[in-house]
């Protein structure tokens, strides 16, 4: 008899459902990835290929030991029109506590993958449902896969505000991004909120057991980020705003995201098993129940792995503290200065500020242009977007030799030796400094705060070494502002997008020099204080004055540049991005190729209808006026206008008929008036009021055919402008572009335009051009 149940034993285990009860499965969970990236493909908000992920997400739920799975269609946003939703799939605890898993199932545009953002979320979410189906769960598990994340967590807010049993929801997981076994980002937070100290303390605790390590929590880049209601956030802030306890697990932000590059191929699927493991011992933890509903507010650092969470008003205390501190230190300088004015031979010495302001424009413009000193020489523009870290040490040589021709400047600029002065021209800087950060945001105040305090205590201290030390500490966390832990990747989405003109960058390079030297003169006569009072400063001038400091860095400085010309400047994952843009405007000859590389075009062949150019060397752009002869009709508008006109206004009914070959990527149309104020329209679709126009807008991929009812007035000796954009992911006529490895986009814009008159008008529309 025993044997016999073995063997039953053993069959049931063999042959019974394969999901049920088992560990995470990093080869189950790349499978799901593999569909979701490759089969798939890229699954902007609306798209067919989205809508093809959400139901096989909801049908896999199912299968996986769901009681209930569907998709919550979402059909318009806060801005648009579209044709997405939400997969949600409910597993039936004991009770009716809701604990939820999320991650988003759409891409950041239709040439992206979205392997890492976020489809190996997504495939985490769906496998840990399938080992959660074999577990005796006291809790409800809602699994949700949100689409529009990337269109602003529209999926998320509309879950938020749509799923009814929403106050039984105790406890929210987001993995957004999954990458492999780099450091794991753990954001509790949204513009306003964050989960409660426990949930972050459990995350802390649940990684630590699971043996890995590299969990990590950007303190500067979040002040920063959720200072602004227009910072990034994931789907986990929805639910932190509706005061339920949520946190978010993502990956490097140094990877390939928003790219065509967010590719399987370079995806590590080692990840997946970490961040699987990680939510799943937060659910076993949290199963039978969490200790509170609530949200917190603090400022949060982990220190040696522990997380330090410091309550608001806390940190407002510092805030307001550390001035209070330099204005006492500052007091006690002035007592000295005075003493020191009164004896003889005193001579005051003027514009202190403006020749502390030189050094400091010295000190940031050597270290800012350093990258471009090394791109002209290999003739690009960002030669440091495949290894930007390599390029942070000839920067800081740069500031390190700019410091010491500032001392050798001093000088002969006969700059004051007063460490009251010199302390003062600090505190008037960070002081005011410091509460317009917190009038943005108290926990970025933090950073300019810790600044003027540093430096007030170095002036306090008796020992000069310790207290150079602190001075020297003093200005690190205020360039994290700047620097932040995800700087290279705010450097590169911004890169590609700042034009190209000789004005422009010249611009923007002055407009990021005054930043920093800004901050470069908030502490630097600080700093001089604390060597003028704490040390010999005759000693130290004369070791940084040497002449033989300034040859051995400007000859490091020199070797990097060469060691640098050897590092490829694109290579796998990173290329520069190249658009290629054809802009049609129906009814006339008005057409246009624009070609723009986010680095210079140096060498590429481009070849449309009869023309072959090469680019130049130093090239951003091509521009050919008249490229589409001969062009397809891709839009075709028909209209149905009712118009009834009386002594004041005109008053339209109208439908407007889209005709395309085959799905455009967006279509927009926009009313406005030749008065300027913003018309009021009334229809049924989503309309958004934006640039002193009505917008109504389709994303992504709406049907070849559409209809746009609308109706409206318009004034006496008024007319309403109508303008529909609709464009395409492939171009009209084709156009061969060789170049080297580079993320290309294509699109096509067809433009049309009418114009509705006023009572006192003629017929409508009035035409069309």
């Amino acid at each position: 008899m025993k044997r016999l149940l073995t063997v039953l034993a053993v069959w049931l285990l063999w042959w019974g459902p394969s999901h049920a009860g088992q560990e995470f499965s990093t080869e189950n969970a790349a499978g799901l990835l593999r569909k979701l990236s490759v089969e798939i493909g890229p699954r902007p908000m609306g798209s067919p290929a989205e809508r093809e992920a959400l139901g096989f997400a909801a049908a896999k739920l199912l299968d996986y030991g769901c009681d209930t799975a569907y998709v919550m269609p979402m059909t318009q946003t806060k801005a648009v029109n579209t044709s997405s939703g939400v997969a949600i799939g409910i597993m039936k605890g004991k009770t009716g506590r809701i604990i939820i898993l999320g991650g988003h199932i759409d891409t950041a545009g239709p040439e992206i993958p979205g392997a890492n953002d976020d489809g190996s979320g997504t495939a985490v979410v769906l496998e840990a449902a399938r080992v959660l189906s074999g577990k005796d769960l006291e809790s409800t598990i809602v699994f949700a896969l949100f689409g529009g994340e990337e269109q602003g967590l529209e999926g998320s807010e509309y879950f938020v505000n749509r799923f009814e049993p929403l106050d039984s929801v105790v406890l929210m997981l987001q993995v957004d991004m999954a990458n492999g076994l780099g450091t794991l980002i753990m954001d509790p937070d949204a513009h306003g909120a964050s989960a409660p100290g426990w949930l972050v303390r459990a995350a802390v605790a649940e990684f630590d057991a699971l043996g890995y390590s590299g969990l990590i929590y950007p303190t500067h880049y979040f002040a920063v980020n959720y200072s602004a209601k227009s910072g990034s956030g994931s789907d986990h802030v929805p639910f932190l705003l509706a005061g339920i306890p949520a946190i978010d697990f993502t990956t490097d932000v140094g990877d390939p995201i928003h790219t065509q590059q967010d590719t399987y191929g370079n995806f590590d699927v080692a990840g997946l098993k970490r961040s699987g493991e990680l939510v799943l011992r937060l659910v076993e933890r949290f199963d039978r129940g969490t200790p509170d509903r609530t949200t917190e507010r603090y400022w949060l650092y982990l220190f040696l792995g522990i997380p330090v969470m410091v309550p608001i008003p806390l940190v407002w205390v510092f805030v307001a503290l550390a001035p209070a501190l330099g204005l006492t230190v500052l007091l006690r300088l002035r007592r000295s200065h005075l003493a020191l004015r009164a004896t003889e031979g005193y001579s005051e010495r003027k514009w202190t500020a403006l020749k502390i302001w030189l050094i400091a424009a010295l000190v940031s413009s050597l270290g800012w242009m350093s990258p471009d000193l090394i791109g002209l020489l290999k003739g690009l523009r960002y030669p440091w977007f495949a290894h930007p870290e390599y390029y942070y040490v000839p920067a800081l040589l740069a500031c390190l030799f700019g410091l010491l021709a500032g001392v050798r400047m001093a000088a002969w600029l006969k700059i004051s030796v007063s460490p009251y002065v010199l302390f003062k021209r600090s505190f008037i800087v960070l002081t005011p400094l410091t509460f317009f950060t917190a009038w943005a945001g108290v926990e970025m105040a933090v950073e300019p705060a810790v600044c003027l305090a540093l430096l007030s205590v170095a002036l306090l201290m008796p020992w000069p070494l310790p207290a150079a030390l602190a001075a020297l500490a003093a200005p690190v966390w205020m360039f994290r502002l700047i620097f932040s832990e995800a700087a290279m990747l705010n450097f590169r989405f911004a890169a590609p997008q700042l034009p190209g003109s000789l004005a422009a960058t010249i611009a923007v390079n002055a407009a990021w020099i005054f930043v920093l030297s800004l901050l470069v003169f908030a502490w630097l006569p600080g700093a001089a204080a604390v060597i003028r009072r704490r040390a010999n400063p005759w000693t130290f001038i004369a070791a940084v004055k040497s002449r033989r400091l300034m040859v051995i860095t400007a000859g490091l400085f020199g070797i990097c540049c060469v060691l640098l010309l050897l590092v490829p400047s694109y290579e796998r994952p990173w290329y520069p991005e190249v658009q290629i843009e054809q802009v049609d405007r129906t009814g006339t000859a008005d057409d246009t190729l624009r070609i723009r590389g986010s680095d210079y075009l140096t060498g590429a062949e481009i070849r449309h209808g009869n023309v072959d150019t090469v680019m130049e060397a130093g090239t951003l752009r091509y521009t050919a006026a008249g490229a589409l002869p001969g062009s397809p009709r891709w839009l075709d508008v028909e209209r149905e206008i009712t118009r009834e006109a009386g002594d004041s206004t005109a008053a339209y009914e109208v439908l407007v008929r889209l005709r395309t070959p085959f799905r455009p990527y967006t279509v927009t149309v926009v009313y406005s008036s030749a008065r300027g104020a913003s018309p009021p329209i009334t229809t049924s679709l989503r309309t958004q009021a934006r640039d002193g126009g009505t917008r109504i807008s389709w994303y992504s991929f709406p049907d070849t055919a559409m209809g746009v009812p609308v109706r409206f007035s318009v004034p006496a000796g008024d007319t309403l402008r109508e303008e529909i954009t609709v464009t395409f992911d492939s171009l009209m006529l084709p156009v061969e572009f060789r170049y080297r490895e580079a993320n290309v986009t294509r699109r096509c814009i067809v433009k049309e335009t009418a114009f509705y008159p006023g009572a006192a008008g003629g017929d409508a529309p009035e035409g069309t051009r």
